[in-house]
């Protein structure tokens, strides 16, 4: 079992995309503690060993990737090499392929299928 709603709190706060005025795109500001958000995110991922992944899901339900761990590369490709590993490795963890005897294997391979 797992707290859905620490999970969530982590997610929100990694960072926020903001309007920069003198930008026409929006960009990402990470939050100061976002490698350790993430690194708790990868603990979570870690203990979510059954076929179901069900944390591997909300973090796909809520579009972690896109939302957050893919404009966080963007935005922080150089000069931040330990956040950008993390951010890699929540990738990494996000689209393992799907345990074919799992209840929801049709979700978790539509879900994985979108995020690469």
């Amino acid at each position: 079992d797992f707290d859905e709603a620490h999970l969530q709190s982590l997610v929100s706060s990694l960072g926020t995309r903001q309007r920069f005025p003198e930008h026409p795109t929006s960009g990402y500001v990470k939050d100061p503690q976002s490698r350790e958000t993430l690194q708790d995110l990868l603990r979570f991922l870690r203990h979510d060993t059954t076929r179901e992944r069900p944390i591997m899901m909300l973090l796909h339900t809520w579009d972690v990737v896109g939302n957050d761990i893919l404009p966080m590369i963007h935005a922080y490709h150089s000069g931040a090499a330990e956040l950008i590993l993390d951010a890699v490795k929540l990738l990494v963890f996000l689209t393992l392929p799907a345990d074919p005897r799992s209840m929801n294997l049709n979700e978790q391979r539509h879900y994985i299928n979108r995020t690469v």
